[in-house]
């Protein structure tokens, strides 16, 4: 558990080399880094649940699926059969927004998220 203290922005001290000062700023409440070279960030943190996700609907059995999920990543996936049965995959990541999904034992429709 990580405890923060409300003090002024311009009292916290430069940290030593290659380290940074966390600190919640009493101007405006916001969560802020110091970093060594004297420099000060707000700290930026993603609320839980809030990253991007993708459903693929494989409407026809098929032993490959092409998937395109534009989530800018290489997404963690899980497949299921049309009966939510997970189905055993190999997964190729083309890029960052697309991938191929190859069935190991037979065709199949369902669904595959992206996580």
């Amino acid at each position: 558990m990580i405890h923060l203290q409300e003090i002024d922005a311009s009292s916290v001290p430069t940290p030593a080399a290659n380290t940074m000062t966390i600190f919640v700023d009493d101007s405006d409440g916001k969560i802020k880094v110091k970093k060594s070279n004297g420099s000060i960030v707000n700290l930026e943190v993603a609320a839980s649940g809030s990253d991007a996700h993708y459903t693929h609907n494989q409407a026809t059995p098929a032993m490959s699926w092409s998937v395109t999920h534009n989530l800018g990543k290489k997404p963690s996936v899980m497949v299921v059969d049309t009966n939510d049965n997970e189905v055993m995959t190999s997964i190729q990541y083309i890029d960052n927004n697309s991938l191929v999904i190859t069935m190991q034992t037979q065709a199949y429709a369902g669904k595959a998220y992206c996580n």
